[in-house]
């Protein structure tokens, strides 16, 4: 069975016309669909599902990515665009292709797209080239790193939103100090609290999952390898692995999640599989049960900017080797940056502070919001599809709320939201 490439013309999905009036929500990878899902539960009727097939190594299927969104309770039409090819220009070019003639023909109220995918950027450029009001979740994270992909991606898509809704107050004033207007910014906090809240294991099944791994709470590690510029690279990787080894030859059990089949691959295609052994190694295990081991766990160490972002949500330290972050506010009281040849040392320091540590950022708030930006994000994408003079239901609320959804939603200011409409 041949792959389909952007040069092969792409079948037309039947249910395109649901696009028409509704809020075109793009997304292409497991990360994006299950922060975007709470989003999408908050939209209800008004939204439609755009997957653009981007993932690989861990690609999201029809029925996955349905079973993500019944988890929420969402039942939007899917319209299904595969993305084709491995070549990151190429996959763009055919998104933006594919999803501006989609657009053209059946025309959405308004786009959402989150963070720096390559699906993010196509669907921001589709509705650039249509006139069509574009709405960015996570606007003005930025990791500083001007050479870095994801991080022209981020840029791109902020200067062609039209609402830019930003996770923290940091980036706020990132977006403001970019010369966008103060008009087109609101602070909305990120879906990842609302994520984590509702996929986190019961106590029991992450009891469960502990006891089976022979582990202890609070003092093992749990780490994961993830970023394509470590597994690429031989050196960065044995490093890593190395000193993962030695923190479990240290008296602290180290659990390895490889997420994507392609850090295993890329570990055995490096000739280091034998460092594998030193570890508890789970293979491509699913999102709750990392959340589950994540709970727990003395100390995370990832390469992942999602996994930063959980770790203050669950009040975890963690060091992250990468060399910068978009996500810099969870740094500090949380985490670190270190280098895979320090992360040795990096990983017996923190280790010597537990469980002070543990104790202190259990009180400790996450910056990433207080767990009510699906419903910030939602009211400020139906005030941007307005524009256009569409009919579109209110947002409806939370099923099942937790403890984190029955404060009451702090407003978006009448200004912006008028702001918005009138634009």
């Amino acid at each position: 069975m041949s792959r389909t490439t952007p040069c092969t013309p792409h079948p037309v999905p039947a249910n395109l016309p649901r696009l028409a009036g509704r809020i075109a929500v793009v997304l292409g990878s497991r990360g994006e669909a299950e922060r975007l899902a709470p989003v999408l539960h908050q939209l209800d009727d008004a939204a439609v599902v755009v997957h653009t097939g981007e993932q690989h190594d861990r690609p999201l299927g029809a029925d996955l990515l349905a079973d993500l969104l019944a988890e929420w309770g969402v039942a939007a039409p899917v319209v299904a665009l595969a993305a084709g090819g491995r070549n990151e220009g190429l996959r763009l070019g055919g998104m933006a292709t594919a999803l501006s003639g989609s657009f053209a023909g059946h025309r959405p109220a308004a786009v959402l797209v989150l963070g720096g995918s390559v699906s993010a950027a196509a669907g921001a450029l589709a509705a650039h080239r249509n006139g069509i009001p574009l709405v960015h979740v996570g606007a003005g994270a930025r990791s500083h790193e001007r050479g870095e992909a994801a991080e022209r991606r981020r840029t791109t898509v902020d200067r062609l939103a039209d609402v830019l809704c930003a996770a923290t107050p940091e980036n706020v004033t990132q977006l403001i100090d970019e010369d966008h207007h103060p008009d087109r910014i609101v602070l909305t906090g990120s879906p990842v609290v609302e994520s984590v809240a509702r996929r986190l294991p019961s106590p029991a099944r992450s009891t469960e999952l502990i006891d089976a791994l022979g582990l202890h709470r609070d003092r093992y590690v749990l780490a994961t390898l993830d970023d394509a510029r470590t597994t690429r690279n031989p050196v960065r990787l044995s490093a890593a692995l190395h000193a993962l080894g030695d923190a479990q030859d240290g008296g602290h059990p180290v659990v390895l999640a490889l997420r994507p089949p392609g850090t295993r691959a890329a570990v055995v295609r490096h000739g280091l599989g034998p460092l594998l052994t030193r570890l508890r190694v789970l293979d491509a295990p699913d999102e709750r049960s990392v959340l589950a081991l994540a709970r727990h766990a003395a100390l995370l160490v990832t390469d992942s900017g999602a996994l930063q972002e959980v770790a203050t949500v669950l009040g975890r330290p963690h060091l992250v080797l990468r060399t910068s972050t978009e996500l810099p506010e969870s740094l500090g009281e949380f985490g670190e940056l270190t280098a895979p040849g320090e992360l040795a040392e990096a990983i017996r320091r923190h280790l010597g502070r537990i469980p002070e540590a543990l104790d202190r950022l259990a009180d400790v708030p996450s910056p990433f919001g207080d767990g009510l930006a699906c419903e910030r994000i939602a009211e400020v994408a139906l005030a941007a599809a307005s524009r256009g003079g569409a009919a579109l239901p209110p947002r409806r609320a939370l099923p099942d709320p937790g403890a984190a959804h029955t404060r009451r939603c702090e407003p978006v200011p009448t200004a912006v939201v008028d702001a918005l409409i009138s634009a």
